[in-house]
């Protein structure tokens, strides 16, 4: 008994640190992309264009790798998500390398990268879904919430060391810290296939049964929460790819300064949201349902912060306005995603994290191109654009408990 918890622990922690390198390598592509696009001639709104793309690719796979995790061991999923992201990370650094050294035209260079960014996305888009799969078939609803909060926090710990990589390490090429972490996540899958054991069984979860057990995205319990968690993703995704650029034209610098700036920020934001995620809901075992409101009214304060610290240039009030957007955030994903897992069945899992992730993965469709599309007109545009999408989802929010009241009471 005492050796299959330890295995099972393991594989956790195995789980939580391949996770922590896809933020890391995420959060330090975001640090080095917006200054390096420049160097290279794209427009700001090229950065936008290949996130956007590599993001509509994510839906389709996610959905598709949702349905294949209910029929396969989900540990071979994770590992080839983890050896395709560092095969793709590599790849998308070396073609950057190839911009900086002028060998293609910029819109060569932009159009690789766009290419390459959505066969990354493809083979990629099961990771996530497989680590939520396999949480939410070891735990009980009561454990849900803190047991998926921890499996974000490996993610947002991901995004704080990532861009402190970038402050600490160069070597002489601004993309040094992109390649070092290629070659972490193929390490780690190759120690995976060794260390990581088997999906584990279903019987531990207790879930609601529904008369109708093959759920779709469509269903009116679920559909009004998935929009909510897709627009808290367009505001996450809006704020990561707005901050490079707004860092650099409020502080009128570029290039190795706006990196190390720039992570700066983003640190702080992944770092509040870590803090969430590990200590206040570890600790506070307050309902996942008050964890949705009290995110929703500190990512309002926070934007109306950030909206008028860009105004008065307030180095400053832009941290403290992202702590406390990083702390609602940090509330408001881990909540959305706990409460979907309560209307789907234990062999279902694979397919409602596909459904998670595939919207998650529409708001970093939309979110990349509001950010880095609207700080051209004005730097405070995307935050109060940020504020408008944040009420509509509070407004879906509202809908869908409506909706359950309803089915609720037809039930009973």
């Amino acid at each position: 008994m005492k050796k299959t918890i330890f295995n099972l622990s393991l594989s956790l922690i195995f789980l939580f640190l391949g996770l922590m390198i896809n933020g890391m390598g995420q959060s330090v592509l975001f640090s080095v992309l917006a200054p390096i696009s420049r160097t290279i001639g794209f427009m700001d709104s090229g950065v936008g264009v290949i996130i956007s793309c590599s993001a509509a690719i994510l839906v389709l796979f996610s959905l598709l790798w949702g349905r294949i995790l209910d029929r396969i061991n989900i540990k071979y999923v994770f590992i080839f998500g983890l050896v395709s992201f560092g095969a793709g990370t590599y790849i998308f650094a070396y073609v950057l390398d190839l911009g900086q050294k002028e060998v293609y035209s910029p819109e060569s260079i932009l159009l690789l990268l766009i290419i390459i960014r959505m066969i990354y996305a493809a083979m990629t888009a099961g990771t996530h879904p497989a680590a939520m799969a396999y949480v939410t078939k070891l735990k009980n609803e009561k454990e849900r919430v803190s047991s998926i909060a921890l499996i974000s926090s490996s993610y947002s710990i991901g995004l704080v060391v990532g861009p402190v990589l970038v402050f600490v390490y160069q070597s002489g090429n601004v993309l040094s810290p992109v390649y070092l972490i290629s070659y972490l996540a193929i390490i780690f899958a190759i120690a995976s296939i060794f260390i990581l054991k088997d999906s584990p069984p279903n019987a531990t979860v207790e879930v609601k049964e529904h008369k109708n057990s093959s759920l779709k995205f469509w269903d009116r319990r679920i559909l009004p929460t998935l929009i909510s968690l897709m627009l808290v993703n367009v505001i996450f995704s809006c704020l990561q790819q707005s901050l490079g650029f707004l860092t650099q034209d409020l502080f009128l610098i570029s290039g190795d300064e706006a990196s190390r700036k720039t992570g700066v920020i983003l640190s702080t934001f992944a770092l509040a949201m870590l803090f969430t995620q590990v200590i206040l809901i570890q600790r506070y075992k307050i309902n996942y349902k008050i964890m949705i409101y009290l995110g929703i009214a500190l990512v309002g304060v926070g934007l109306v912060c950030l909206t008028f610290a860009t105004v008065y240039i307030d180095f400053v009030a832009i941290i403290l306005s992202i702590v406390i957007t990083g702390v609602g955030i940090g509330y408001l994903i881990p909540s959305l995603q706990t409460h979907l897992t309560f209307f789907v069945l234990s062999n279902e899992q694979g397919k409602v994290a596909g459904y998670i992730f595939s919207f998650s993965a529409m708001g970093y469709v939309i979110g990349p191109l509001l950010g880095t599309g609207l700080i051209g007109i004005a730097t405070w545009l995307p935050y109060l654009m940020c504020l408008a999408l944040l009420t509509i989802s509070a407004s879906c929010l509202l809908i869908g408990s409506k909706e359950v009241s309803k089915k609720t009471l037809a039930m009973g």
